[in-house]
């Protein structure tokens, strides 16, 4: 992935934190920074995805054929012919 530089202000004693933060896993101050802002931007996708999908899943009609799917699967799962491995 292609990498640029920023420029950002931050209090003392936030950077102090960042700092010993990296210290601690042995990685520098712009790769500690860029780690953790990748897992932010990773951790907002994801949770926009379960959003939609919460919102989906609460449509009274999705419920009801997810029901229905269910049931059926069920259905033909007892239809299947009994095999002994």
């Amino acid at each position: 992935m292609p990498m640029r530089k920023t420029s950002i202000t931050v209090a003392s004693e936030i950077l102090e934190a960042v700092d010993a933060a990296a210290r601690e896993r042995g990685e520098s101050r712009s790769c500690f920074i860029a780690r953790v802002l990748g897992e932010i931007a990773h951790a907002q996708r994801q949770l926009e995805i379960s959003r939609r999908l919460d919102a989906l899943f609460e449509d009274p009609a999705v419920v009801a054929e997810q029901q229905r799917m269910t049931e059926d699967g069920v259905q033909m799962a007892y239809r299947l012919p009994s095999e002994s491995w």
